[in-house]
C-alpha cells in the first residue's frame, strides 16, 4: 500500500479572513516574529492545527498571496502581511452594512406594571 500525503487546502474564504485577521493584529508592511502570528491566531481562537496544518509555518506557506515569509539565520522565523487592495476593498464594503440590533424587535407581549394605590404602595385585597 502507498501512503498518500493529503495536504490540506485553504478556500479563498479562509484566505481573506485569515488576511483580515492578521493584517488588523499585526499590521501590513511589518515584519513580525513568529510567536506574535500564532498569538494573534489564538486571539481569533485559532491554530494552525485547526485548520489541518502540522505547524504555524506551514499555514503561513499557504498563505503566500498575502503573508510573506523571511527566514533569518538561526531559523529564525518572520512573516509580513502584503496589503491586498482588492481584498481590503471587499472587506470595506462588508463592515459597511448596517447591522441589525439584536432584540430591537419590541416584545408582543406587554409587561406587567405592578399598580400601586395613593399612598404608593400596593392596594390590599378586602
Amino acid at each position: 500500500m502507498s501512503k498518500t500525503i493529503v495536504r490540506p487546502t485553504l478556500s479563498l474564504g479562509n484566505h481573506i479572513y485569515l488576511y483580515r485577521l492578521l493584517r488588523d493584529a499585526i499590521g501590513c508592511g511589518k515584519q513580525t516574529f513568529m510567536t506574535q502570528v500564532e498569538e494573534a491566531l489564538a486571539a481569533g481562537d485559532m491554530a494552525a492545527y485547526d485548520l489541518g496544518f502540522e505547524s504555524t509555518r506551514e499555514l503561513l506557506e499557504e498563505l503566500d498571496d498575502c503573508i510573506k515569509l523571511t527566514v533569518f539565520k538561526g531559523g529564525r522565523l518572520y512573516a509580513t502581511v502584503i496589503a491586498n487592495e482588492a481584498w481590503d476593498a471587499a472587506l470595506a464594503k462588508g463592515e459597511d452594512k448596517p447591522k441589525a440590533a439584536k432584540g430591537a424587535k419590541q416584545s408582543y407581549k406587554k409587561k406587567k406594571t405592578r399598580r400601586e394605590g395613593p399612598q404608593g404602595r400596593a392596594p390590599q385585597a378586602r
